[in-house]
This record gives C-alpha cells, structure tokens and sequence, in this order.
C-alpha cells in the first residue's frame, strides 16, 4: 500500500503549500520521511526530514522540529554517517537549553547508536543508559526497549555477555507486553538477536540448549519485522541469521544469507551494513577479497575501529595462505 500513502503525500503536500502553513507543511514532510524510511529509500528519507525540521524551526516549535530531526540522525546511522553524532549533539544542546527531556532522550539516543557503531562501546551504553532513564521516566515504552536493545548489543560486543543476555530478557517482555510497530519493532528485535546469537557462540555446553532456542527465535521475529521497516536493521537481520546458521553447522545456508544480506544492503545503500556483512562472510568463509571490501567501506565512512578490526582478520587470513599447516580462523564479529 506503500503506492497509496505516496499519493497521499502528493495530495497533502501540494494543500500544505497552496495554504503557505508550516505546521502543515512540517507534519507531511515527516510523514513522507517516515515512509521512506521504512521502504529503504534513505536519500529521499533524509530529505523528506530536513523540510519538516525547516518548516517546524520556521514557526518556532521546538519539540516539533526536534521529530524529524532525530530520524535524520537515525538516518544516517542507518548509512553509517558519523555526522549522525553531530545532529544528536544538536538535538541534546535544545533539549538542555529547553529543558525538554524529549529531545535530550533523543540526542542521546542517536549518539548512543553511532558511537557504538564506531566501537566505543563504553561511551555508547554512558548514552543510552541515560536515554533509557528518561524515556522509562516518560513512559515511552517502545524507545526504552530500542535504547536498552542498543545497550544490550554493546555489553555483548565488549564481552560482558551475562549482562546483555539479561537485559535483552527484560527488552523481550517489554516487547511482548506493549507490542510495538515498524522501526520501534525491527531495530530491537535484530540487536536482541545478535546478542542472543553472540552468547550462543560464547557459552558455556550447559547453556546451549536454552540459548539456541532463544537465538533461534530472535533471529525469526527480527526477519519477520525487517520485511515492514527496510532501514538500519533491514540487512543486518539477514547477516545474523547466517551467522545464526553458521555456528549452528549449516554453512551452506549461512552463505546464502549473508549474499541476501549483502544484496539488500547494496539496495537500500546502507554501507556500514555492507561493511559489517562483507567481513563476517569474508572471515567466517575465509575470503579475503570480501574482507578487503569491508575494510575500504569502513574507512570510507572513517571508522578506524572496524579498518583495524578488519585489518587484523585479513593478516590473518594472509598468515593462514602462507602457511600450509595452518587450521580455518574461528573469530568472531568484533563490533
């Protein structure tokens, strides 16, 4: 129906700019951005965003403008554009000056997700813990989960896996109980199956049984909700479940959903996806040129902790080459 709504926007936007109302203008850029976001056209999301904040700053109205200001900071996380620190730096800024702990919860928020992309795992949970306060404060039920979701994945990348497995429980029940939509559905629901993934892969024989189950189950409902949203998360979900399969013995699934991912990220021009998928098939299937790949996309988008990360899987994929008696590497994501 996604051909109805635009029609809709067409209609809306063109009422909108005969009456010369910003307000009006404002609210159908955003709704515009909003389905553009979730059918992957990312450009044309993050236009649609910039003039609905242009015409909500026009009229003064802050917490109006700070809506699409944020998904413009979701945005570019979702294509790996650090400058998404920058705006949530913004958004953070108003929000103090106002004393509107909206728009802080939401600066801190973007920061969160982009410094954990960057590998800065201890400053990205610093921001989403105090996100999570404020949204669990408001009640905003579906953005403490995405936020605590986020907070989850970065204590399972930094190692701290009993953590993030037990938060990730509590991000469950909040979904099960308040059953959110869209993004606010597809975003947690794949960062909950990475942890659960991660922990599979890490612990202990006598917690396998229980973990499969939850990973297997993860890695399901994040495909199920990544067909509605087609954004940050949408090929991410697609890498976990090869990863899922992969350590679970079937390689041959694996590769065929990392290629599903790698596709859909070329798609929709989320790179830092393409960057995270290019090195797990690459490491995991031993092939540097994938791995290669991943590191010029990482340092395109200028994060040196994924170059180096990177760089240390491809010497050791060079040592093994060089070396006939040297066994497949078994490492794992690091970020």
């Amino acid at each position: 129906m996604r051909w109805l709504a635009n029609r809709y926007y067409v209609h809306a936007a063109a009422i909108a700019e005969d009456e010369r109302n910003p307000m009006a203008i404002g609210h159908v850029h955003f709704a515009k951005g909003m389905g553009q976001y979730h059918a992957g056209r990312l450009d044309g999301a993050m236009t649609s965003f910039r003039q609905s904040a242009e015409a909500f700053l026009q009229i003064g109205h802050l917490r109006y403008w700070g809506g699409p200001m944020v998904w413009t900071a979701l945005t570019m996380a979702a294509k790996g554009d650090t400058q998404c620190q920058n705006v949530s730096r913004e958004l953070l800024r108003a929000g103090s000056e106002t004393r509107d702990q909206a728009l802080v919860a939401w600066g801190l928020q973007g920061l969160g997700i982009s410094l954990r992309q960057t590998g800065t795992y201890d400053q990205a949970i610093g921001q989403l813990e105090q996100a999570a306060v404020i949204y669990k404060a408001i009640p905003d039920h579906h953005n403490w989960a995405y936020v605590s979701a986020e907070m989850a994945l970065c204590l399972a990348l930094k190692g701290s896996l009993d953590l993030a497995v037990k938060l990730a429980g509590e991000v469950e029940q909040s979904i099960r109980k308040h059953r959110p939509r869209g993004m606010w559905a597809a975003n947690p629901s794949a960062c909950l199956a990475e942890v659960f993934v991660l922990a599979l892969h890490h612990r202990a024989p006598r917690d396998q049984h229980a973990l499969f189950q939850k990973a297997r189950n993860a890695c399901r409902d994040a495909l199920r909700y990544a067909k509605a949203c087609k954004g940050e998360w949408a090929a991410e979900s697609l890498r976990v479940m090869g990863t899922f399969c992969w350590i679970t013995g079937n390689p041959a699934r694996a590769e065929a959903w990392w290629d599903k991912a790698a596709r859909l990220a070329e798609e929709i021009g989320t790179k830092y996806s393409l960057a995270q998928i290019c090195l797990e098939r690459g490491r995991r299937l031993e092939r540097s040129a994938d791995v290669q790949r991943a590191e010029a996309l990482f340092a395109q988008l200028g994060i040196e902790y994924h170059v180096r990360a990177a760089g240390e899987v491809l010497a050791s994929l060079h040592a093994r080459d060089s070396s006939p008696l040297a066994s497949p590497s078994e490492t794992t994501r690091s970020g």
